[in-house]
């Protein structure tokens, strides 16, 4: 008989004796020609990424990083972020949507400091997490009466893995090269806070004080994207966001992200994500009743 002796009065993680909210948790199953997510950010929540297989780049918070079969990808909320993929077409993962999450030492909905990289290797802590996540999903899309109560204390058990896994890494990590380039990081910040404006390169460099060949060197070389480029896809990251939750129009979302011209929208919006914004909500839509009837 093997025994594990369980120690008394422990503290918690959780800051105030507040606990998180689970608030969404998707399984997918992602192909080039189904829902790209452009680039997007959640205000009051984080979002805690497991990939099951395959492999892509994705852009965090204005940096390209290789992910992989067995990652873990933490979003901090406020983090813009952008899911793409790799040669073989297709990453299978689960997304999983937290609130309220206080964690003493870092801010509101962060689970890691925003300082260091948001790709953790799962390792040895692969199973553990997949079959978490996988008995949540089951719960959930099986509709059981106390689903929601089940995957809450299933919830705080992910958070405690992630926590030691998260902490393991951070004290291993060279800090020196995790310093953010600090033009790169305003020209990036001013873009997020005004990309529904009407953006141009010169009022752009105007609000950052550098000229405008400086500006777009910099910007490309910190994100690998034109400043125009990620006001662009950032636009079109937002406007995916209101196509699945609300019931605009795709005209009046167009103009709430930044383009004014309903055309120009559609075809930009086409261009890169692959079908267009009505196609899209109808694809998505649909994908989300498929995954709760399952």
């Amino acid at each position: 008989m093997e025994q594990c002796v369980v120690k008394k009065g422990f503290v918690p993680s959780f800051e105030g004796g507040k606990e998180p909210e689970l608030t969404f948790l998707y399984k997918i199953k992602a192909e080039k020609s189904d829902c790209i997510r452009a680039m997007h950010a959640h205000a009051n929540e984080l979002e805690i990424i497991l990939i099951n297989s395959g492999q892509g780049v994705y852009s965090i918070d204005g940096k390209r990083r290789a992910v992989k079969e067995g990652d873990i990808i933490i979003y901090n909320s406020n983090v813009v972020h952008e899911e793409t993929f790799g040669i073989d077409g297709q990453i299978n993962s689960y997304c999983c949507g937290i609130s309220n999450l206080h964690l003493t030492g870092l801010r509101p909905n962060a689970l890691i400091s925003d300082e260091v990289s948001p790709v953790f290797a799962s390792g040895g802590h692969y199973q553990d997490i997949a079959n978490l996540l996988e008995l949540m999903f089951t719960q959930l899309a099986g509709r059981l009466p106390r689903a929601p109560e089940t995957c809450h204390y299933l919830m705080l058990s992910l958070i405690s893995i992630l926590l030691d896994l998260t902490q393991s890494y951070v004290e291993r990590e060279d800090r020196k090269g995790l310093k953010n380039n600090i033009l790169g990081r305003r020209i990036k910040n001013y873009i997020d806070e005004h990309y529904a404006e009407d953006l141009t390169l010169e009022s752009i460099a105007k609000a950052i004080n550098v000229s405008i060949y400086y500006m777009s060197h910099i910007f490309k070389e910190e994100t690998g994207y034109s400043p125009l480029q990620y006001v662009s896809r950032r636009r079109i990251g937002e406007a995916q966001s209101l196509l699945v939750q609300t019931d605009y129009s795709a005209t009046q979302i167009g103009t709430m992200v930044g383009f004014g011209n309903p055309s120009y929208f559609n075809a930009m919006f086409t261009k890169n994500v692959g079908m267009s914004p009505l196609k899209y909500r109808r694809t998505c839509v649909s994908m989300n009743k498929e995954g709760s009837k399952k």
